[in-house]
């Protein structure tokens, strides 16, 4: 908190700011401060935890180069070649320097025999694709406010109290500390009034990306894995599902799939005129559902192709909604 009011000005002063545009809504410049303010407090207080840090070198030193990409990026926008770029060095440094891999999906076909589907070689490109994928699904929903902020608190959430099932206790820790610095960011960005209003930035939403998927990866991979590996994109299901949606819409629109546009979720909602309130109450309660799936697939331990074959007809649905959306968008246009 003393962070965000600190440093909320100093953003304004030196440009470090959210400029209105013809795809935004805010009115007036937002200081772009959340990320460093997050970001920093975690720095300082992961140094007065009860344990060791061995184990979480790689993720800091990851979380430190997004940072300063991000930061860089907020105050004089550099390319999304560039930014993929680094994303890209980051999920090589944690896959083959910290041994960060998806080694299974599951038992998706019901084999019932005690194997999972392995990954064989796959498992470390698909590693990789999983951490960029993951950064950038988080860094596009935060488009509207307080979404990017909800969507990480009730997916860290979940981890968290599947924590309490296994030995994982210091995962919980550390995302314990990432839940607590998110939440003052939402209550400052949705609760206490839009002259109050700092937004993550890239800094903010690529931190809190990687921190997603290393947990996601890891709690699934553990020895005691706190988390169905199955049930890991429920547990962040409707970024992920969002941004598939609109990279393929992208695609058939011949578009370039970086280029920024109002086809998010968020944008759909926006343009059928809901509240600000209402946008963030719906995609609160979508990714709700979402998380439900997930924990309550671990927790009961429902079968693994149960929960993965339904995951491709949801994204169909989706699709479909999103495109009819489009056409009727530029039916209007014409």
């Amino acid at each position: 908190m003393v962070l965000m009011y600190q440093l909320a000005p100093i953003g304004k002063k030196i440009d470090l700011v959210d400029t209105p545009d013809s795809r935004k809504r805010h009115k007036n410049p937002v200081p772009l401060v959340g990320g460093i303010s997050i970001s920093v407090a975690i720095f300082l207080s992961v140094m007065l935890v009860p344990f060791g840090l061995t184990t979480f070198r790689y993720l800091f030193f990851s979380l430190g180069v997004l940072v300063v990409i991000g930061v860089l990026d907020d105050h004089q926008d550099v390319s999304a070649r560039t930014k993929i770029v680094m994303q890209f060095a980051v999920a090589l440094i944690l896959v083959l320097g910290d041994g960060l891999v998806v080694t299974n999906i599951g038992d998706v076909f019901s084999w019932d025999d005690g194997n999972s589907q392995g990954l064989s070689w796959i498992g470390q490109p698909l590693t990789i694709l999983a951490i960029v994928g993951v950064i950038n699904a988080l860094n596009m929903s935060d488009g509207h406010d307080g979404t990017a902020s909800a969507v990480f608190l009730l997916t860290v959430g979940s981890l968290i109290l599947l924590c309490s099932f296994s030995e994982s206790w210091k995962y919980q820790y550390i995302l314990a500390l990432f839940f607590l610095s998110v939440a003052v960011h939402f209550c400052f960005n949705f609760v206490f009034g839009k002259k109050h209003q700092i937004f993550l930035g890239d800094a903010g939403s690529m931190v809190l990306g990687l921190v997603v998927v290393y947990a996601l990866i890891n709690l699934s991979e553990g020895e005691v894995p706190a988390l169905k590996t199955v049930c890991a994109p429920w547990i962040f299901g409707l970024p992920l599902l969002d941004m598939f949606a609109v990279i393929s819409l992208r695609l058939i629109q011949k578009k370039s799939p970086f280029l920024a546009d109002r086809q998010h979720i968020h944008h759909v909602l926006m343009d059928r005129n809901y509240s600000r309130t209402k946008v963030l109450l719906i995609i609160v309660f979508i990714h709700t559902l979402f998380c439900t799936v997930g924990v309550v697939g671990t927790l009961f331990n429902v079968p693994d192709w149960v929960l993965f074959w339904p995951i491709f007809p949801i994204f169909v649905a989706y699709f479909l909604l999103l495109y009819r959306h489009a056409n009727g968008v530029k039916n209007r246009i014409a």
